[in-house]
């Protein structure tokens, strides 16, 4: 009941992701460093598609272009600075 009334107390955020800071990194180790180094936890990312935008859970694999900043989504107890 504890991990539930503290998970409670966390939102999702929409989060820019920097192509200075993150641009290269594949979305999986980008995440990974986020949480080693901030402890947030990022879950999705959105996609341009076409003409529209897409979120994507989980795309580990997807390579994190230099020449775009990026939205992620985080979960946290308060709005995160991924900076």
């Amino acid at each position: 009941m504890h991990l539930a009334l503290e998970g409670m107390q966390n939102e999702i955020y929409r989060v820019k992701l920097k192509k200075e800071i993150y641009g290269g990194y594949s979305f999986g180790n980008a995440v990974k460093a986020i949480y080693i180094c901030l402890n947030i936890i990022v879950i999705g990312i959105e996609l341009r598609m076409g003409q529209g935008k897409k979120v994507f859970i989980g795309p580990i694999k997807y390579i994190l272009d230099c020449t775009e900043d990026y939205y992620c989504y985080a979960i946290n107890s308060t709005m995160p600075d991924l900076e």
